[in-house]
C-alpha cells in the first residue's frame, strides 16, 4: 500500500530523518509502534488541547444519546474527550429540528433550574462520567424526542498503514463492500477480537475525513457486510479507495497537515530526551514557544472573512429606532 503525504508512514519517515534514527533499529528502541505511541501521547496532551482552545470546531462532533423512560443518568459519549460535552439539545427525531437546549449546570444549582414540565428533560449536570438529566424522561418524552450532545471527540490512535485495508468494490444494494487483504491485527487485536468487526472508514484524500465510525461488519474473506444495516445515505458515502481501520484507530494524524511538523518535533524532543542530546534539546526548547504560538494563530479563525465583533448597526431594533427617529423629526 503506497504511503500518502499525510499518513503515519510519512510521519515515521520524517521523524527518523529529523532524529537521525535508522529505519532498522538494531536495539529495538525506536520501533514504528513505539514512535506512534509517542505521537499519540503528544496529540492528546498538547496538540488536541491547543486546537480545542481555539474554539474553531476542531474535534467537535455531535453524538446521539438514546433516552430511556425514567432513566436520569447516561454515560457521556464514548469518544468525548476528557469525558465532557459542550452542549445538549432535545431533538425532533422525525424532522431533526432542535426543540430545546438543555441547561448544563453545576449540581449544587440544580434547584434553580427545576421544571414544572414533568417528564421532559430541561437541565443536566455532570456526575463522574455521566450526565444526569432533570427531570428524567417519561415514556411519552422518549417517544417524542431524541437527545443530541455536542462534544470534543477524542483523537484517533495512530496506526501503521499496514494495519489498514482499502475498499475495492462497493455494493449499495446489499450494503456490502470488498477490501484488500485483512491485516493480521484485525484478528489478533483486542479492539476487534475477530468477528464481528468494529471498524472505521476514512477518505483516502485530504482532509482524510472519517466517514463512518464504529460500524459492525461481518463477512468471510474480503467481503464485508454492514450488520445491522445503516441508512442508504450513510452507506453511499463509502467509495472505492477509502481506508478501513480498526475502531478508534487511523493512519492519519487527527488534525490539519499544517500542525504535523510541530507534532514531529515534539516526538523528536522526546527521543532526544531519552538519548540525552543536550545541544539538540536546547535548540528545540528555544523554538518550541514560537511554534506553539504559530499553531494558535493558524487555527484561531477558520473563516478569515468573518467579523470579529458583533455589530448592532443593522440590528432590527436599531433599524426601528432610526426609522422612528426620522418620522419624529418630520413631524
Amino acid at each position: 500500500m503506497p504511503a500518502l503525504d499525510n499518513d503515519s508512514a510519512a510521519l515515521l519517515a520524517a521523524v527518523r530523518r529529523d532524529a537521525f534514527i535508522a529505519a532498522a533499529d538494531d536495539q529495538g528502541n525506536w520501533t514504528d509502534p513505539r514512535i506512534l505511541s509517542i505521537a499519540d501521547d503528544m496529540t492528546v496532551s498538547m496538540v488536541a488541547p491547543a486546537l480545542k482552545r481555539t474554539k474553531q470546531g476542531w474535534f467537535r462532533q455531535d453524538f446521539g444519546l438514546t433516552l430511556v423512560a425514567s432513566q436520569a443518568a447516561y454515560d457521556v459519549p464514548e469518544e468525548g474527550m476528557w469525558e465532557s460535552i459542550e452542549a445538549a439539545w432535545l431533538v425532533n427525531p422525525t424532522t431533526g429540528q432542535l426543540v430545546q437546549k438543555i441547561n448544563i449546570v453545576d449540581s449544587s444549582n440544580r434547584m434553580m433550574y427545576s421544571s414544572a414540565n414533568a417528564g421532559v428533560p430541561t437541565t443536566a449536570w455532570f456526575q463522574d462520567s455521566q450526565l444526569v438529566f432533570s427531570p428524567a424522561p417519561s415514556a411519552s418524552a422518549v417517544s417524542a424526542y431524541s437527545m443530541t450532545v455536542s462534544a470534543y471527540r477524542r483523537p484517533a490512535q495512530l496506526c501503521l498503514v499496514s494495519d489498514t485495508a482499502r475498499v475495492t468494490v462497493v455494493n449499495t444494494i446489499t450494503q456490502a463492500f470488498s477490501i484488500t487483504a485483512h491485516p493480521t491485527t484485525w484478528t489478533t487485536d483486542a479492539y476487534t477480537s475477530g468477528t464481528p468487526y468494529r471498524l472505521d472508514i476514512y477518505n483516502r484524500l485530504l482532509p482524510n475525513t472519517r466517514k463512518l465510525w464504529n460500524q459492525t461488519m461481518t463477512g468471510a474473506g474480503t467481503t464485508m457486510t454492514m450488520t445491522p444495516a445503516i441508512s442508504a445515505a450513510a452507506f453511499a458515502t463509502i467509495a472505492v479507495g477509502d481506508v478501513v481501520t480498526m475502531r478508534g484507530t487511523s493512519p492519519y494524524p487527527d488534525f490539519p497537515p499544517e500542525a504535523v511538523p510541530i507534532l514531529r518535533r515534539m516526538i523528536q524532543k522526546t527521543i532526544l530526551t531519552a538519548q540525552t542530546d543536550s545541544e539538540a534539546l536546547q535548540a528545540y526548547f528555544a523554538q518550541q514557544t514560537t511554534e506553539m504560538e504559530a499553531l494558535f494563530k493558524g487555527m484561531a479563525n477558520r473563516a478569515d472573512g468573518s467579523p470579529r465583533k458583533l455589530s448592532l448597526a443593522n440590528a432590527a431594533g436599531a433599524q426601528f429606532m432610526r426609522n422612528y427617529g426620522s418620522r419624529y423629526r418630520r413631524n
